[in-house]
């Protein structure tokens, strides 16, 4: 049977460390919650969801348009596949060297890199269609779609990253 927070209060503080707030504790205001690195943290944050959101609309477009217009003309199938193998290498390279790239660096630094990332995935686009007009779909163009999936995947890192330099600065302050 699950017994509600204030029927558990006279224990003092949660599992988590956390303590118990009774109904009559007001919130702290926004004022006091809005410190200088937590509205720095939240504005990294939305930089970095509007980069990986508008990255990860833009692909399966780009992937589908036909080459005279920019893209590559795939098929739907074959985006399918570049995807899948896109995100299981993104979980390789996450599971195999995200812990070691931020025990190297540190947590700024690999968010930094991550998201400098992004400028080199926007710069294959044009290139990867560049090939394609050139050369057809063929190894020039394979080429590149594997050198945007590798720094892809490192991009994720921003993420993982990220929440370890919000919990040291939330642990900080």
């Amino acid at each position: 049977m699950l017994q509600s927070a204030t029927s558990l209060s006279h224990l003092g503080e949660a599992s988590a460390g956390i303590p118990f707030t009774s109904s009559t504790d007001k919130p702290p205001p926004l004022r006091q919650l809005l410190t200088y690195p937590v509205i720095i943290s939240v504005v990294n944050f939305a930089y970095l969801e509007f980069l990986s959101s508008s990255h990860g609309a833009l692909v399966p477009l780009f992937f589908a348009m036909p080459i005279e217009i920019g893209g590559l003309g795939f098929d739907p199938r074959r985006i399918g596949y570049i995807l899948g193998v896109y995100r299981a290498i993104t979980a390789v390279f996450m599971a195999t060297y995200f812990s070691k790239i931020v025990r190297y660096l540190g947590e700024r630094r690999t968010y930094i890199l991550s998201m400098a990332t992004f400028l080199l995935l926007w710069v294959l686009f044009p290139v990867m269609n560049l090939c394609a007009r050139h050369y057809g779909i063929s190894t020039s163009v394979w080429t590149v779609i594997v050198l945007w999936v590798v720094p892809t995947a490192s991009t994720d890192m921003a993420y993982g990253s990220f929440r370890f330099f919000f919990l040291i600065q939330i642990v900080e302050d």
